[in-house]
Parts: C-alpha cells; sequence; structure tokens
C-alpha cells in the first residue's frame, strides 16, 4: 500500500525526489519477481521532469546496472560525478558496474582514489568499503580485504545502515571461500542480528543475520528466526514459504556441514533468492553458497550448469576455480584442468600462500599440471 501512494504522489509531483528514492526503496523490498525492472520503469518515468540533474543521473545509473545495462550506468554515474564529485550514490554506481564486469583492478583503483575525500561519517563510507574488499576478495588480496573489514567493516568499529549486510556476507564468503584457515570475528556480527531480528520479517535483514547465526553455531537463535517466518507464513507473507524459511535452512545447513541438506533448500529458490532484495552484488552471496554446497555434496554436474550461465556473462577466477573442480570430479580432468589453468591466469596478482590459492595449487598439481 505504501508504494502505491508513492506512486500516486509522484504522479503529481515526480522532483519530491526524496519521494522517488523512497518509492524505489520500496520496490527494491517488495520481494516482486520483477523488481528490478518494477524500479526501472518509474524511475525512467520521471526523467522528463528532472533534466540533467546529478542526483536523478546516480538513482536512475543504479537501477540501470541492475538490469545489467552496464554501460548506461557508467556514463550517467560519470556525468553526475562531473555536476557533483562528491556523490557518494554515483561512485557506489561505478563500484557496482567494475563488480559486475569484474574489473577488480580498475575498481579497487577506482574507490582507493575515490574514499579518501569521503566523510568517514558519511552512510555510505562502510558500504563503499565494502566494496572496496569484494575487489580485493575478487582479487585474492586476502590480507587487505582483512585490513578493511577491520578498519572500515566491523560492527565493532560501525554502526550504519548497511553494517549488517556488510559485515555478514563479507565473513560469510570469506569462510566458504576457504580464504583463512583461522576462526573468524563473527560474535559483534552475531550481536548486531540479534539486535535487528528482535522484531523479525524484513527478508534481507533476517537472511543476513541468519549467516552470522549459523556461522556461530547459535541453533537457538536460528530457531527463533525460523518460528518468526513461520508466523509470518501462517499470516500470509509473500516470502516467507517460498523464499526466506528454505534460504534459512539451507543456509543453516551448510554451515552444519550437512551439504546435501543445504542443496536440497537452496536449488529450488536459486531463481527466487533475488525477491529478499539488495543489489545484485549483495544477494549473490546466496547463489554462491549453493555452488559450493553443490560441490561439498559430489554434485559436480550441477555446480557445472550454475557456473556456466556466470561465466557467460563475465569472467571470474574463482568460478573457474570452482568449475574446475567439478570437472575433476565428475570425471573430466583435461577440462578441469584447462579451467583451474584458466583460474591461476586470471589471479596474477593473488597471495598465493594463502589456503585458496593453495588449495588451486593442490588441484594443478593433482591434474598434472
Amino acid at each position: 500500500r505504501a508504494a502505491q501512494l508513492l506512486r500516486e504522489h509522484l504522479d503529481e509531483y515526480p522532483r519530491d525526489a526524496l519521494a522517488l528514492f523512497q518509492a524505489t526503496g520500496a520496490i527494491a523490498m517488495s520481494g516482486r519477481a520483477d523488481r528490478e525492472q518494477e524500479r526501472l520503469a518509474m524511475v525512467e518515468g520521471a526523467a522528463s521532469a528532472y533534466g540533467d540533474d546529478w542526483y536523478f543521473h546516480s538513482l536512475y545509473s543504479f537501477s540501470l546496472h541492475e538490469v545489467q545495462r552496464f554501460e548506461e550506468s557508467r556514463r550517467l554515474s560519470e556525468r553526475s560525478l562531473t555536476l557533483y564529485p562528491r556523490n557518494g550514490s554515483a561512485s557506489h554506481n561505478i563500484a557496482h558496474v567494475y563488480f559486475e564486469t569484474v574489473d577488480n583492478d580498475n575498481g579497487a583503483g577506482f574507490l582507493d582514489g575515490w574514499l579518501p575525500e569521503y566523510d568517514r561519517d558519511a552512510p555510505l563510507h562502510p558500504h563503499l568499503c565494502w566494496h572496496l574488499a569484494l575487489f580485493h576478495l575478487a582479487a585474492g588480496h586476502y590480507d587487505r580485504v582483512i585490513e578493511i573489514y577491520d578498519r572500515d567493516i566491523t560492527p565493532a568499529q560501525v554502526q550504519q545502515r548497511s553494517t549488517l549486510f556488510d559485515s555478514s556476507s563479507l565473513l560469510w564468503r570469506w569462510q566458504m571461500y576457504g580464504c583463512t584457515g583461522t576462526s573468524l570475528p563473527w560474535q559483534p556480527v552475531h550481536g548486531l542480528a540479534e539486535r535487528i531480528t528482535a522484531r523479525a520479517g524484513v527478508a534481507f535483514a533476517d537472511a543476513h543475520a541468519a549467516m552470522a547465526f549459523a556461522a556461530c553455531g547459535d541453533d537457538i537463535a536460528v530457531g527463533r528466526l525460523i518460528d518468526a517466518w513461520r508466523d509470518l507464513d501462517a499470516k500470509g507473507h509473500p516470502l516467507a514459504g517460498s523464499v526466506m524459511l528454505p534460504l534459512i535452512d539451507g543456509l543453516a545447513a551448510f554451515a552444519r556441514g550437512e551439504y546435501e541438506q543445504a542443496v536440497q533448500r537452496l536449488a529450488p529458490i536459486a531463481g527466487d533468492i533475488h525477491r529478499v532484495g539488495g543489489s545484485h552484488a549483495q544477494w549473490e552471496v546466496f547463489e554462491e553458497t549453493l555452488v559450493e554446497a553443490y560441490l561439498r555434496a559430489g554434485r559436480g554436474d550441477e555446480a557445472i550448469a550454475l557456473l556456466r550461465t556466470r561465466l557467460d556473462r563475465r569472467p571470474s577466477a574463482r568460478d573457474n576455480f570452482w568449475i574446475g573442480r567439478a570437472q575433476t570430479d565428475i570425471g573430466a580432468p583435461h577440462a578441469g584442468a584447462a579451467s583451474l589453468r584458466e583460474a591461476r591466469r586470471l589471479w596474477p596478482s593473488a597471495d598465493h600462500d594463502a589456503p585458496e590459492q593453495a588449495a588451486l595449487t593442490r588441484q594443478l598439481t593433482n591434474s598434472g599440471h
């Protein structure tokens, strides 16, 4: 109902920029299967009222990169930065374009150059640092990732709107990729997740809280979250039974090492996970959990099928590493070796003594390459 009221208001006052921002946010968290296209349509519908406006360009740019119109998104954000160079939203969009096109070096270089003059108390500062950490994680710069996390992202240092999302998803990725053999600083994230889910019902927040609870082995907190979403399901919440309950259960199963159970819960909802909200860069962590669950459950064919769709979109060192593992496991050693070599080629500056890189080296050695 709120989204409809905002639409009615914007029909009369299209230049109410705050209302337009709120409307796009309402759509983003609506749970609709076509939310990305709906948000873009709303923003495009207001374009004639704004002209060459730095704020509107950045809002429009975000909607474009979420439907894979990357060059249009980049151009609008670059224009926005020309008009207002300290625009965090436009810089955020450019970071997304670099992320989606796996241009890690240029993405990290852009943010490293832009962030020093950006106020550390600004709402987007920790989230932009999360993007910077993702570039370094994708490039295999593991020590740099933890340095950024400890300084700019952890709830022990930062309390922003995005803190739970950024910290939980980054630590989950770090743990899932096998980047370290040591324990991770989950407890501050767990505490924040408990506070945020005291009243459950926001799908995006609760999905990230589930990762923190599961990673800490807190079955009681996971159970409370599941009970809350069962109540919401009984009340007709459109995401509860169809997406959130299997997602929470699947994440918990993965953390327990029950990979077949994780696959059974996550695979049927793979096409609907984006409905929890957030950007593709944010909800992709759930998709990657399914990839790793396939691999650990010995279901290499299904891992390859999912990874092919990702690699058809953009090159990725980690996706090639994953697909090489899967090909080797299903008895295709030559294809597996080729994928592993491609992973190594795409990781030229990685910290090669790190656990994930050591695992790649072992795979290459075992393949005879």
